[in-house]
């Protein structure tokens, strides 16, 4: 039974009152808690998503300074043989290719050998299988970096591809007094099935969060498989002494160590992607994504609100939101606040979908948003179920 009723007088005479039906009752706590996680979500559209929406990209001219571009494999043959040719013939004045071959027992080693007399640019780092010592992708990226000759840096991985032979020079271009440290985007390429619009939205969903992050002076991560920063800072912080004991944290943990709230920037342009194939079975996505959020649980606690309060609200709009629809409760408020959501996610999202070209998605947004609350959930539990992977 309700505990209190009243009613505007003004509303009665001009048949408004369903609209205006202030009862305290357990469904209005319910309205009221879908008012703040409706909020809380406008801030994510407006507050903070559209800081991407604005973003005009750096066309100024760079003075291209040369760049070590390095790149760890392990047993990537075949991604080496057809992505290699299309980084050492980057459109761009000086710069050297060191490929570090961790542990590989296929002929990746020899085939790279083999293309050395044609691409002088090209240096191999070989470490061989030792069965008495077992490391991960740190070890292999710290020996890149060591051999490097060149101050600025630039990570990618063995199955990326660059978008363009303009790659590097749009990279390097961001690179200035204040800024040493550049994210980059690295979207999955374009494919058939539903599965690969699943993948395809996640990485866009976390671009936008990692990449406005940075442009609000918030920077937490990057993507290994499309990121630059000055070997300096690398350095600074003694690599990734801190965090060796960790298999994963190359392009989050250690970002976070040296980015500040005014040495990053970041490169959107189209041209300036390196793309990979993303995984054809939802078994093997499910593994890949356990590994990426591995090293959630040691991200500071301000970064782990920010990123846990948009997926919780997302999942508390639709629940509550059910809820009241359930119960018949103001259908026309409740239609309108979908609909107000809706609107503002697809502007915004959509908007942001075009910035990263990922423009084919805009259309499958509402389900994907859906989508999604099943999935997190269900990588969360799998990940509490299965072991921890190494890195391969």
């Amino acid at each position: 039974m309700p505990l209190y009723t009243t009613k505007p007088y003004f509303c009665t005479i001009v048949g408004m009152e369903q609209f205006f039906d202030f009862t305290f009752s357990p469904l209005m706590v319910v309205l009221g808690a879908l008012g703040l996680v409706f909020l809380i979500q406008l801030y994510y559209y407006l507050g903070v998503f559209t800081k991407l929406t604005g973003y005009k990209k750096n066309d100024a001219p760079a003075n291209q300074q040369p760049v070590s571009i390095i790149i760890c494999a392990k047993n990537e043959e075949d991604n080496l043989m057809k992505h290699l040719p299309l980084i050492l013939n980057q459109n761009y004045p000086k710069f050297e290719v060191i490929v570090v071959n961790d542990c590989s027992w296929d002929e990746s080693y020899e085939r790279m050998l083999r293309m050395q007399p044609d691409y002088p640019h090209l240096e191999i780092r070989n470490i061989a299988i030792n069965d008495h010592y077992e490391h991960g992708k740190k070890f292999a990226l710290s020996i890149g970096i060591k051999a490097a000759k060149y101050e600025q840096l630039l990570l990618t991985d063995a199955d990326c591809r660059p978008a363009s032979a303009d790659w590097l020079a749009l990279m390097q271009r961001n690179f200035t007094d204040k800024k040493d440290i550049i994210l980059g985007f690295s979207p999955y390429e374009r494919g058939k099935g539903f599965l690969n619009k699943v993948i395809r939205y996640d990485t866009m969903l976390i671009g936008i969060h990692y990449l406005t992050q940075a442009l609000r002076g918030k920077t937490y991560m990057g993507v290994g498989r499309n990121l630059s920063y000055e070997k300096e800072l690398f350095f600074n912080v003694k690599g990734f002494a801190s965090h060796m004991h960790v298999m994963s944290g190359d392009d989050d943990l250690f970002i976070q160590e040296v980015a500040t709230k005014t040495n990053v920037a970041i490169e959107i342009d189209h041209n300036a992607h390196t793309l990979s194939a993303p995984k054809k079975t939802w078994a093997d996505w499910f593994t890949q994504k356990r590994r990426h959020i591995s090293t959630a649980p040691l991200y500071p606690v301000s970064t782990r609100s920010f990123i846990t309060t948009y997926f919780v609200s997302t999942a508390l709009f639709y629940l509550l939101l059910t809820t009241l629809a359930v119960f018949l409760y103001n259908w026309p408020i409740l239609i309108a606040v979908f609909l107000v959501r809706l609107v503002i996610m697809m502007v915004v999202l959509g908007n942001c979908a075009k910035k990263l070209n990922e423009k084919p998605l805009v259309g499958y947004i509402p389900l994907l948003d859906l989508v999604m609350l099943i999935v997190y959930p269900s990588i969360s539990v799998s990940k509490l179920l299965v072991r921890k992977n190494k890195w391969s």
